[in-house]
């Protein structure tokens, strides 16, 4: 008969419990956040002066020039919160997102302490912002912004994309994960968040292009790595044949999907790298977004200045179902005429293979004069197989036979 030791067993068990103990992570100072693909941004639940609860967009590119401290609102929120904006009236300027020249008003509450909780921890802010947010940025996720605050100096930020959650860590005694990279954080007066990264990207007919810059780092884009006019990377990509065309903010947009190796040996599939041809505000023209990002989880030491990026082995590209492809675009000449000032490069342009040129005046569209035609009208267009448009090129007018290709992708 064997005999069981008691003793023995009970101290097994009891280093099981202790080991289970140690092993529990505290979860109170996380805050969860949620993606909307039509919006796809890190909307995170906050609560402002201890009485205020709203979801705010996590924006690295919302800095107001850096040398203020203000949280990004709706006017909604002050509206059925008036004690948010019982302050001082800065005064009024005009707002919006750095990738588009249109701009909103926007009402600046200042000389004020916001008080703005994540989690277990609090922080100051020095105003407020309010603005038609949701109308511009046609969000039903989100209530505004915020950024980390430039007074902060104490603790690192991670941005949790394996779970989806943010937390704020004591920077004191604070252990990065083992296979996290750090990278200098550069900080500036006029932007926040910068770091450069060596990457290698390789083409599917195996062409490479090295790029080693310096890119803005801002979570309110969605996409991959952008490069804006005058870059030496866009001269290069717009001479390939290969680049997916997008209608982007009334305009277009390139992209070109590359694998991308970081730091000589980390691999990245499915990158994406686009290119703006169009005039914005953007105060950098390297930037990286949330579907580069998102290939790890993101630490922001704020004491030390380091940026931190723990590889992930899953990555969930964000995709927007319902972008179209872009097919032409046109400018409104002082005398009321549509002229086309921009056709989509593509083989696949049907719009192209019709026929339509730069320069060409577009009449109408299915009888249907082209000033009068609505996003409704639009869309019931898009419906039909093939459109009759009517152009004039070199003083002649013609009609164009557009034939409508059914299983044309959408999404980006």
């Amino acid at each position: 008969m064997k005999v069981i030791n008691i003793p023995y067993l009970l101290f097994i068990v009891l280093l099981g419990v202790l080991c289970s103990c140690r092993q529990q992570v505290d979860t109170s100072n996380r805050s969860y956040f949620t993606f909307d693909l039509k919006d796809r941004k890190v909307a995170i639940p906050v609560q402002l002066n201890d009485s205020v609860t709203v979801k705010l967009v996590f924006d690295s590119g919302d800095n107001f020039g850096y040398n203020f401290e203000f949280v990004t609102l709706d006017s909604s929120i002050l509206s059925v919160n008036p004690s948010l904006s019982q302050n001082h009236v800065w005064g009024t300027i005009p707002w919006g997102v750095a990738w588009s020249m249109v701009k909103e008003p926007a009402i600046l509450y200042d000389s004020m302490q916001l008080k703005l909780k994540l989690g277990r921890t609090d922080f100051v802010y020095s105003g407020i912002c309010a603005w038609s947010y949701k109308k511009y940025m046609n969000s039903t996720l989100a209530d505004g912004m915020f950024n980390i605050p430039k007074s902060d100096t104490t603790h690192v930020w991670e941005l949790n994309f394996e779970n989806n959650y943010m937390e704020v860590h004591s920077a004191d005694g604070y252990q990065f994960p083992k296979n996290c990279i750090l990278l200098p954080l550069e900080i500036s007066d006029y932007s926040p968040f910068f770091v450069t990264l060596p990457l290698k990207v390789c083409f599917s007919n195996q062409d490479t292009l090295t790029i080693y810059q310096k890119f803005f780092i801002d979570t309110g884009l969605s996409k991959d790595i952008v490069f804006l006019l005058g870059t030496q990377e866009q001269d290069y990509l717009h001479q390939r044949e290969d680049a997916v065309w997008l209608q982007d903010l009334g305009r277009y947009t390139r992209y070109y999907t590359v694998t991308g190796t970081l730091f000589n040996d980390l691999r990245l599939d499915s990158l994406r790298l686009y290119t703006l041809d169009y005039k914005n505000s953007v105060s950098h023209p390297y930037v990286i977004g949330l579907n580069f990002l998102k290939r790890f989880n993101v630490f922001f030491d704020m004491k030390n200045k380091h940026l931190g990026l723990q590889p992930l082995r899953h990555f969930k590209r964000l995709v927007n179902p319902l972008y179209q492809r872009f097919h032409y675009s046109t400018r409104k000449s002082q005398d009321g005429r549509f002229i086309v000032n921009c056709v989509g490069n593509y083989k696949e342009n049907y719009y192209k293979t019709a026929g339509l040129q730069v320069g060409d005046e577009i009449v109408s569209i299915e009888g249907i004069p082209y000033g009068e035609i609505t996003l409704e009208t639009a869309n019931q267009l898009r419906l039909l197989d093939a459109l009759a448009v009517s152009i004039v090129r070199n003083g002649k007018p013609q009609t164009l036979h557009v034939k409508i290709d059914r299983n044309e992708p959408t999404g980006d």
